[in-house]
């Protein structure tokens, strides 16, 4: 039978730069963004708690409003997806209008502009300006949970080390059912 427990390294971060820093970190040591999640966002939590708890008392909470990594590389993906289709139409259109106005110049100054201003550009800083200001709010209310499903002792090792490093506090193993 399988468990229904997961094992996970938690910690709190206490500055967004860290977190972030962590963040990538994780990613880019391996670990998959489904087997890290972060604490949900400060509506999730008054509403589910009634008030917003002390860090240490949501971070073993199995109930405790949270999101995987994932939702946002989904969303980043999805982003960028659109991103570079709008930028081909905008490209072409720009093109196809700088030439009829101005020639071979005029085309090389419509695609200087649009490189400036991207559509990727425009929707990535919007949407890493929404988790950032969910972060900074999470930071205010006493510190940013973070997740990291470890099935064995190697993999709960390099997470404690990945977080450390970037500057975490109170990290421990739970085990929250599933």
């Amino acid at each position: 039978m399988a468990s229904d427990e997961k094992r996970s390294v938690v910690c709190v971060f206490h500055d967004v730069a860290g977190f972030e820093g962590a963040l990538k970190g994780l990613l880019k040591a391996g670990f998959d963004a489904s087997a890290i999640s972060v604490l949900g966002r400060h509506d999730e939590i008054v509403d589910h708690f009634g008030q917003v708890p002390r860090p240490e008392e949501m971070s073993d909470a199995a109930d405790t409003p949270r999101e995987t990594l994932e939702t946002e590389v989904a969303l980043h993906k999805a982003i960028d997806y659109l991103s570079d289709a709008l930028a081909l139409i905008s490209e072409v259109g720009a093109a196809a209008a700088a030439y009829a106005v101005g020639g071979p110049v005029g085309v090389a100054a419509g695609s200087a502009d649009l490189t400036e201003t991207t559509v990727d550009n425009i929707l990535s800083g919007f949407v890493d300006g929404n988790y950032r200001g969910r972060f900074e709010q999470s930071v205010r209310d006493g510190g940013l949970i973070c997740w990291v499903q470890t099935p064995d002792d190697a993999t709960a090792a390099a997470a404690v080390r990945l977080l450390e490093a970037a500057g975490a506090g109170q990290i421990h193993q739970t085990e929250l059912s599933a």
